[in-house]
């Protein structure tokens, strides 16, 4: 992850529990939230707000996932960085996500 300061932090989750849950924790450690459901949400909030940090579920619903828009935001700006969760452990590997573009992958328990 960059050194830059992290005030702003996008949650992409679709499951709203889940959502809930890591909303408070990073409200908690004093960030702002931005909160997204699904890739088009997500796709405009990053549009038309700046964020530091984005923490995002590989699965978004539909044929768009987390690790798409990721590499949809890097190839543009670089930034900003990307935290990638899943709760299907199985399909994806630290080395896979990290390669892929992430700053950290965090395995959901389910």
């Amino acid at each position: 992850m960059s050194d830059r300061m992290i005030n702003r932090i996008l949650i992409i989750e679709d499951d709203k529990e889940h959502q809930a849950v890591i909303e408070r924790l990073v409200a908690k450690m004093g960030y702002h939230t931005e909160l997204a459901s699904d890739y088009e949400e997500a796709k405009n909030i990053l549009e038309h707000q700046l964020v530091d940090l984005v923490i995002s579920d590989i699965n978004l619903g539909g044929d768009k996932d987390g690790l798409d828009l990721m590499e949809k935001v890097k190839q543009g700006t670089g930034q900003p960085d990307f935290i990638i969760m899943t709760g299907v452990t199985g399909n994806y590997s630290y080395a896979d996500i990290v390669s892929a573009g992430a700053a950290d992958f965090i395995p959901k328990t389910i």
